[in-house]
């Protein structure tokens, strides 16, 4: 499960539906923190049901090793990783490609 920290997810359900996020931490089987560094921040991060989110196969190893080393991470940076990341999956999606949705993670 810890291997989910840096993945990029999208929210499947809620009013964030559609939504890419990070998962910042793995609480437990079921349920995840994510932020996104601009409506949810780092600091204060969402607690978000794993079986609502559509996990993808593209991470953020910088996210990820940044909060393994126990730094901080810095909400303007994963901002502009994550829309770059954001921005390939949607040029994507148009093409035909696939992030190699999961689905739900159990």
């Amino acid at each position: 499960m810890d291997d989910l920290v840096g993945r990029i997810v999208i929210s499947k359900a809620g009013r964030d539906k559609g939504k890419p996020f990070v998962i910042i931490e793995v609480i437990n089987d079921r349920f995840v923190l994510l932020a996104d560094g601009d409506l949810r921040k780092v600091d204060n991060p969402k607690i978000k049901n794993i079986k609502h989110l559509q996990i993808t196969n593209r991470g953020l190893p910088e996210v990820a090793e940044t909060l393994e080393r126990g730094e901080v991470l810095e909400n303007h940076r994963l901002r502009k990783l994550l829309r770059s990341l954001w921005s390939e999956y949607q040029e994507e999606n148009r093409e035909g490609g696939s992030l190699g949705d999961q689905g739900r993670c159990h």
